[in-house]
């Protein structure tokens, strides 16, 4: 993530607002946020360093492994959460 946040530095003088970001947490072990194990540890870290980290987080879902081409089914699955996610905190901005 140190990589990132220095590209995002370099080009922030070049905007007229600052660039909002968050990280998601995608292909997680788990389809919920927890309190333990690997997500937690990686969520705790990112905030520990300045990341905001969504609430929303994909988990590694093997049913879309081998969908190329196919179209993926969004509605009622953690990708809609996304988008909500996205959009409220926009119109929160």
């Amino acid at each position: 993530m140190a990589p990132i946040r220095g590209e995002m530095a370099d080009v922030q003088s070049l905007r007229a607002e600052p660039a909002r970001t968050a990280v998601l947490l995608n292909r997680t072990n788990r389809p919920d946020a927890t309190r333990t194990g690997p997500d937690a540890d990686a969520r705790e870290a990112l905030t520990e360093r300045g990341f905001e980290v969504l609430s929303t987080q994909i988990a590694r879902l093997d049913l879309y492994a081998q969908s190329f081409g196919n179209p993926v089914q969004a509605k009622g699955s953690a990708y809609m959460d996304f988008a909500e996610e996205l959009i409220k905190r926009q119109d929160e901005a």
